[in-house]
């Protein structure tokens, strides 16, 4: 596995200011802060175009010192940040990269800006390095600086730099050296057209680690973390150099004779492994991870390469025959993860295959250590047909019986949802004249059927009520209709089989109904009466309570349709009055017996036949 390390930076203490021979062009122009326009006299924002070919590309304000200044606070030694010999020639720069002081999502870090010579190729390794030291006053270090590369030079009027690093320091390796120059080196592949190089922090405030170094001073000084920069170095590796690779990681199905020679060209100045070893071939008889730093030059490139002992954590289980479904199908069969292939007789490569079909399968998986091969049968039931039922009828008070149906494993359900399901087989109730419906399914193999439907109607008993004996005018045609009965057949004494029958003289008449519950019978006798003379008024009457004629009351003996009766005193008020024939003076008005003496009727009524009669009278009433 290639594990060449492009993106993060190597530090290296230096505490002298010996170089080592470079080995290609450095593309930075004015590295080491050397060239300048007029020597800086005072402390002033990093945009004053002092240096060549450096700018401040920020509102923040990076610092310049050199021997050549008359200012003390501008020079290496004895500055108001404390004293360093620059790494090469007079001069270097300084910027602050953090402060406890703030805080937010944005770096906090001031920033210089360099330009170089020719843009970067793509896809070229690059060695980059720069010299960093930790200022004596300010007695805080941290984790996190880096380098941006750019194509065109990016100017922020904020204190923002509007890009991130490409190229980062550890985590957790702090930078705490006030003493000598520590080497920051990394590895960068171009994207191709990079010109401008920034150096800063270009992390924000919580993703910044610090630490406090030496000796507290106990003030501002202790809060603030502020570097000198010198010596920054951009450079192409050749390809040779850039390709260290030390091969794939390798997974052993054991370690019984392991053993493995790594090596690496010899064009390197010296390597390290992290056995110790210093040799460009070591051979190695144990698993776990090896690792080498090559050194050329002042540039390091990194590879690790791991042996590890297969472990398969493959928990095996057989594949049992199935039955299953037509319903429940395609059925998901799996084997374990783990394997680096898969083989199922279907032709599903996959760790699973799904099946529809009956038949006999089988899988084969594998993988550098093992093997697994596994038969196995599936059945596929048909889905049976829903239970036989037939609509049933009973008659209303039957004895209650349980539904019925042919199947086997039944369940009753109370509607067409599985949510319905019967505890037991359903009672039909009787007591009820209705339609009910029951759903019924049956299982087979396992397998449920859809739900047939099972209906039962509750037919009435016959009923026969052709009503009390009728009077009728002479004359007048009766109709006499049997009670209604669903699926019911009659016969009247008469012999007719229809549900009402025409009478128009005297007799009793009587009819049958027959249902497929029983039968019914009723009689009723019919008069038909003159109706021309069919009134009897009595004219006297005593309501003295003595159980003899105490009531006034008209009397006929035909039907009437309208009947009004008036009764009068002597001095013409009214003192009773009927609308039925039915109704009886019983002598009293307004709660009070009325006086013993002659009293007028009138009385009016219209027959059946539509024949009307007034008549006029008196009736005398005896205390």
């Amino acid at each position: 596995m290639k594990k060449l390390k492009l993106f993060s930076l190597v530090v290296i203490v230096i505490l002298n200011c010996i170089c080592k021979n470079t080995y290609a062009q450095n593309l930075v122009l004015n590295p080491s802060f050397e060239d300048y326009d007029t020597c800086i006299l005072t402390q002033i924002g990093y945009g004053y175009p002092i240096i060549n070919n450096w700018v401040n590309p920020t509102q923040g304000t990076p610092d310049y010192f050199n021997f050549c200044s008359s200012n003390p606070n501008c020079r290496p030694v004895a500055n108001v940040f404390g004293s360093q010999t620059p790494k090469f020639g007079n001069g270097f720069s300084g910027i602050s990269v953090f402060s406890l002081n703030q805080s937010g999502t944005n770096p906090s870090s001031e920033y210089i800006q360099g330009k170089m010579n020719n843009k970067l190729v793509k896809d070229s390794i690059y060695c980059v390095k720069f010299y960093l030291s930790l200022a004596d006053n300010r007695k805080l270090s941290i984790d996190r600086v880096g380098i941006c590369f750019t194509n065109t030079q990016a100017i922020s009027n904020t204190f923002f730099f509007p890009f991130t690093s490409n190229i980062e320091s550890e985590l957790n390796y702090f930078f705490t050296d006030t003493v000598g120059w520590m080497l920051c080196q990394g590895i960068y592949r171009a994207k191709g057209g990079e010109q401008f190089i920034t150096l800063g922090n270009f992390n924000s405030f919580s993703n910044t680690n610090s630490v406090l170094s030496g000796t507290p001073i106990g003030d501002f000084r202790d809060s603030i973390s502020y570097y000198y920069i010198d010596d920054v170095s951009v450079e192409m590796l050749p390809s040779y150099i850039a390709s260290l690779d030390l091969g794939s990681d390798s997974i052993l199905c054991d370690t019984i004779g392991f053993t493995k020679i790594l090596s690496v060209p010899q064009v390197y100045d010296s390597v390290r492994w992290n056995t110790g070893a210093t040799t460009f071939n070591i051979t190695v008889s144990t698993i776990g991870t090896y690792s080498i730093i090559a050194y050329y030059g002042e540039c390091a490139v990194k590879d690790t390469v791991a042996f590890s002992l297969f472990n398969s954590g493959i928990q095996l289980a057989p594949i049992s025959d199935t039955a299953v479904c037509k319903a429940n199908t395609p059925v998901r069969f799996s084997v374990a993860n783990g394997f680096d292939t898969y083989l199922w007789s279907n032709g599903d490569t996959s760790s699973y295959t799904d099946i529809s079909q009956p038949g006999i399968y089988f899988v084969q998986a594998g993988n550098q250590c093992f093997s697994y091969a596994d038969t196995f049968t599936v059945t596929i039931f048909e889905m049976p047909p829903p239970p036989l039922t037939a609509d049933t009828a009973l008659c209303e008070g039957a004895p209650e019986p349980l539904a019925t149906a042919v199947g086997e494993n039944l369940q009753w359900y109370a509607n067409t949802s599985d949510t319905s399901l019967l505890p037991n087989t359903p009672t039909i109730k009787t007591n009820t004249l209705n339609e009910q419906y029951f759903f019924v399914s049956q299982t087979i193999n396992g397998c449920k059927s859809a739900k047939a439907t099972f209906t039962t109607r509750i037919n009435a008993l016959p009923q026969m009520d052709l009503g009390s004996s009728i009077r009728a005018c002479e004359g007048k045609f009766i109709e006499l209709a049997a009670t209604k009965n669903l699926v019911a057949s009659y016969l009247w004494s008469n012999g007719d089989t229809t549900d009402a029958i025409m009478v128009s003289a005297d007799g009793t008449f009587s009819c049958t109904v027959t249902n497929a519950c029983g039968s019914a019978e009723d009689a009723v006798e019919i008069v038909f009466v003159d109706c021309s003379n069919c009134l009897y008024v009595p004219n006297v009457f005593s309501p003295n309570n003595d159980g003899s004629n105490d009531f006034f009351q008209v009397y006929s003996n035909c039907p009437l349709v309208s009947f009004r009766l008036k009764i009068f005193n002597r001095w013409g008020e009214k003192v009773f009055e009927a609308t039925n024939e039915n109704n009886r003076w019983d002598g009293y008005y307004k709660g009070i017996l009325q006086e013993a003496g002659i009293y007028i009727y009138t009385l009016s009524l219209t027959n059946e036949l539509g024949q009307t009669s007034n008549a006029k009278g008196s009736i005398t009433l005896v205390r």
